[in-house]
């Protein structure tokens, strides 16, 4: 719960590029992990919406697909 919140403090610190991508990603695993699958879908819906045709966008999309089969 502790790296969940000091992540959320990062994300609105940096925004944008792979960087921010990276992050939202691991932020997403870490709700997951706890069982929070609204604050998990919430951050890869923005990664899924932000980061449209990024080179990671596919593996992004399917990890929000996953989560919501899950």
């Amino acid at each position: 719960k502790d790296a969940i919140r000091r992540l959320e403090q990062l994300r609105y610190a940096w925004r944008g590029g792979s960087f921010e991508l990276n992050l939202l990603r691991r932020l997403a695993t870490l709700y997951l992990e706890e069982n929070d699958y609204r604050g998990a879908f919430k951050v890869l819906r923005k990664a899924v919406n932000a980061f449209e045709g990024h080179p990671q966008h596919p593996q992004v999309k399917a990890m929000l697909q996953d989560a919501f089969i899950e």
